[in-house]
């Protein structure tokens, strides 16, 4: 008999990815008080890129019961540390945020564990 879904999984090629887990890597925390961070749904490699304050975020994380990633050897995904906002610093002439660093200030991931 086949298995079924449910109506928060989904079958993909690599079997159900379970929509009820949610994932958050914060990447950096800004000096105007946003937090930079990546949130997936079922799979830590497939990400969004998000920004919220700091306060917004803590509730954020409480509210989607997410397993945060922060503790991560920031080499793991070396291929994928290139982002969007990577690319427009370094259009803009900035430097990119450093793969080795990527969190500024590690007050929060104290705040919200």
């Amino acid at each position: 008999m086949a298995q079924q879904a449910s109506p928060t999984s989904h079958q993909g090629d690599g079997g159900i990815i379970d929509a009820d887990v949610k994932y958050v890597r914060v990447t950096e925390m800004r000096p105007d008080g946003f937090v930079a961070f990546d949130f997936a749904i079922g799979e830590p490699e497939i990400y969004v890129e998000m920004l919220l304050p700091q306060d917004a975020f803590l509730a954020f994380c409480e509210a989607q019961s997410v397993i945060r990633l922060d503790g991560e050897d920031p080499n793991a995904h070396a291929d994928f540390l290139w982002r969007l906002r990577d690319a427009a610093r370094a259009a803009a002439g900035e430097s990119p945020v450093s793969p080795m660093n990527p969190i500024q200030n590690s007050d929060l991931s104290k705040r919200s564990n």
